[in-house]
């Protein structure tokens, strides 16, 4: 048995481990291959390695700093593989005043073990707004969002909103939305938003195509006030207050402002005004705070295992010293 053992606490081992570990990391975050077949086959190789290391190894036992050190690794290694069970991460965009609903998430990997989506009706868009600076530069990005039972919050690049488990956080994806109102001849009215890509990266390509309930496709573009390239400013719906928009159909082209409309196939299309959406990134992984109070207490194990053998040969000295004094 201790032959096994030592077999699969072997060196090499652990460098394969790591070696694969390595490519599955990057398989993973190039979307390639799910993080459950990528990352948490190694890790489970890496866990059983160390943890033989920990029973065969007499190091491990004579020391308690540098065993609870390897310990936390092997924590680590074990909560990182059960956490790609459970992990979930997708993409979600929101214009102004839209209520979040389940068919906006647009998944990007998704594990066996995976929660339930969030509810329809959670959250509601609110306010956005994005500083840039000389250059286009961009900097504190602040969006609203309504919570249920917790009211407005505001979300940004790295101060997330927490929800059943979820955490959203905004993106660099974000841009101007045209509200439509489409009056049919028959039957009652509709109000969409059409999302045109996100601005400023695709200043000059503000353009989409979008089909009416009745059918007809159209290529609409959106015309807005050129960007203060070389000043500080903040991107929001205030400075689309005088955009228009292009609205090319079949046999006809025609801009509107806001309040105006058109007549197509099947009823009428009113610009009601623009407004602004956001793109979010929502994840789920219960590990994490996890994780990380772990991942601090190894470099505290570890520090204490450094401390003690310094500590060591400076009490030697001090002794030798006082044997032999000068």
């Amino acid at each position: 048995m201790i032959g096994v053992l030592r077999n699969i606490a072997s060196l090499r081992l652990t460098l394969a481990g790591l070696l694969v570990l390595a490519v599955g990391l990057v398989a993973d975050q190039n979307h390639w291959l799910s993080g459950v077949w990528a990352i948490t086959p190694p890790l489970a190789l890496l866990a059983v390695n160390l943890a033989a290391a920990m029973l065969v190894d007499p190091r491990f036992r004579r020391n308690p700093a540098l065993f609870a050190f390897h310990l936390c690794l092997l924590l680590l290694a074990v909560l990182a593989g059960c956490g790609q069970l459970a992990r979930f991460d997708a993409r979600l965009s929101l214009v102004e005043g839209q209520e979040y609903d389940g068919a906006l998430l647009t998944p990007v990997r998704s594990g066996p073990l995976a929660p339930q989506p969030l509810l329809d009706g959670v959250l509601r868009q609110g306010a956005i707004a994005v500083d840039f600076t000389p250059g286009l530069r961009r900097g504190a990005t602040r969006s609203q969002v309504w919570v249920a039972d917790r009211g407005w919050l505001e979300v940004g690049d790295d101060v997330p909103v927490l929800v059943d488990g979820y955490r959203l956080y905004t993106t660099s994806n974000k841009g101007y939305a045209a509200l439509l109102r489409w009056l049919p001849e028959r039957g009652d009215a509709e109000l969409g938003a059409v999302q045109f890509p996100s601005y400023p990266a695709t200043e000059l390509g503000q353009m989409m195509r979008w089909r009416t309930p009745a059918g007809e496709e159209l290529d609409l573009a959106l015309a807005l006030s050129p960007t203060p390239y070389n000043e500080t400013w903040t991107l929001s719906t205030a400075l689309a207050t005088d955009a228009t928009i292009e609205v090319q159909a079949a046999g006809q082209r025609k801009r509107l402002r806001p309040g105006e409309a058109m007549s197509l196939t099947g009823g009428r299309l009113r610009f009601e005004r623009v407004s602004m959406w956001m793109g979010y990134m929502v994840t789920y992984d219960l590990t994490l705070p996890w994780l990380f109070s772990i991942a601090v207490l190894a470099v505290v194990f570890m520090a204490a295992h450094f401390t003690t053998r310094l500590w060591k040969p400076m009490r030697e000295d001090t002794v030798s010293g006082s044997r032999y004094p000068a």
